[in-house]
């Protein structure tokens, strides 16, 4: 009864001190098989986060990765797993 949360990487350099998003998360191109992946495994995926870094003060760092966001939720369900 486990329930996932897709982190994905952010597309945009925020400008923050410590960009950690950069490092850790999922490119939009591997989104779709990582959906199928946890489907197959009869995992639940229930959420999108991210992270644009510590101390990120671009606002357009931030309007893309909920875009982004935005954009993993309609994979799903294109994929028909909502």
């Amino acid at each position: 009864k486990c329930e996932l949360i897709l982190r994905i990487k952010p597309e945009e350099d925020s400008g923050a001190w410590c960009c950690l998003g950069l490092k850790y998360g999922a490119l939009l191109e591997e989104v779709p098989e990582l959906l199928k992946a946890a489907d197959m495994a009869g995992l639940k995926v229930t959420g999108v986060s991210f992270h644009i870094g510590s101390g990120g003060a671009d606002s357009r760092a931030y309007h893309s990765a909920i875009l982004l966001a935005k954009t993993v939720f309609e994979t799903v369900s294109q994929l028909g797993m909502s």
